[in-house]
């Protein structure tokens, strides 16, 4: 009987420890938590197209005969310069942070120089005059290269190389006197490009350049008839003028492309922020000591004076302007 009496007291207390120990195993289970979204990260892959603009620097050495080998004038230079424009349009593969793409691009150039060198460019003191110039203009050129690169979200750094057309045209002229003749010759080139670049993104789809390339064309020969007379004076001229030459330029200049399609199932993050704070760890000030090396292209330009010792006349003869463009690696180092 006391049993039976102290059923209704205990049932309340057991269905309270029930309650306290599941409470306890529910703390003990593990607790599932869904995965953040995946942050979106820009890719470099996919069509893009883009232009671009820049400067080149030309270095055409070449050397000419006259009748065929009767004379012939020691190899001088020409340097065609000036600004480039155009447009590229390309594709890239992206496999982790590795790059592989093919690109074109077009331009049109201001390039044009003329040259004249050695004894064939005489001007002396008395207004006389013998000159044999060329003149080189670059109209345009367009390449098709590959791109293999490294890439991260903001970055992107490329070597490039591939195939390369141009027009080359050629005017070779002849001067004796106050007598002139000229004639122009127009041909387009095919030889390579090779380079490198970095391109950054900027933001959403678009993404900028800095690139250098370098030009070959191969060689070029021209063959000229050039002639001139005074009726009745005996002054005149009747020759032909073969001119070999060689097209190299170097080009630097900077783009801006847009992604037109990119990689399936890839989204574009947001644009990064540069300029970011400085941690305690990360600061360039100090004295700092480093090595550099690349290669150097230059362009002296001079004239030449001959006088004979003693005479009142400071210049018998002279040269017409000329240049020398040298070029070649360099190696040195830096203290800062």
């Amino acid at each position: 009987m006391m049993v039976v009496a102290q059923m209704p007291r205990l049932l309340p207390a057991s269905l309270a420890l029930l309650v306290l120990a599941g409470q306890a195993m529910a703390a003990d289970l593990p607790v599932y938590k869904a995965p953040p979204p995946p942050v979106p990260t820009w890719s470099w892959a996919g069509f893009y197209a883009g232009i671009n603009a820049g400067y080149s620097f030309g270095a055409d050495p070449y050397d000419q005969a006259l009748n065929n080998g009767t004379v012939t004038f020691a190899p001088t230079l020409v340097a065609p310069r000036g600004a480039v424009l155009g447009g590229q349009l390309g594709y890239n593969w992206q496999i982790n942070q590795f790059l592989f793409g093919l690109e074109g691009d077009g331009q049109w150039t201001g390039q044009r120089d003329t040259g004249c060198g050695g004894i064939e460019c005489l001007v002396q003191s008395n207004g006389e005059v013998g000159a044999f110039q060329v003149q080189h203009r670059l109209d345009w050129f367009a390449t098709a290269r590959g791109r293999l690169g490294w890439a991260n979200d903001s970055y992107l750094l490329y070597a490039t190389g591939g195939a390369a057309w141009g027009s080359v045209r050629e005017t070779d002229r002849a001067t004796l006197d106050t007598l002139t003749d000229a004639a122009t010759s127009s041909q387009t080139r095919n030889g390579w490009a090779a380079g490198a670049g970095l391109e950054a993104r900027l933001w959403g789809n678009w993404s900028a350049k800095v690139e250098y390339l370098h030009l070959d064309l191969g060689g070029m020969t021209t063959v000229s008839h050039l002639s001139a007379n005074v009726g009745g004076r005996g002054l005149s001229f009747d020759t032909m003028v073969t001119t070999n030459s060689r097209i190299r330029d170097e080009i630097v200049r900077v783009g801006l492309n847009y992604q037109i399609w990119g990689a399936p199932n890839t989204a574009a993050s947001p644009a990064p922020v540069y300029g970011k704070a400085l941690s305690a760890n990360a600061n360039w000030t100090g004295v700092y000591l480093g090595l550099d090396g690349g290669y150097g292209v230059g362009n002296n330009a001079f004239t030449q004076n001959l006088a004979t010792p003693g005479s009142p006349i400071t210049s018998v003869m002279s040269w017409d302007r000329q240049e020398i463009a040298p070029r070649g690696g360099f190696f040195g180092g830096q203290i800062g």
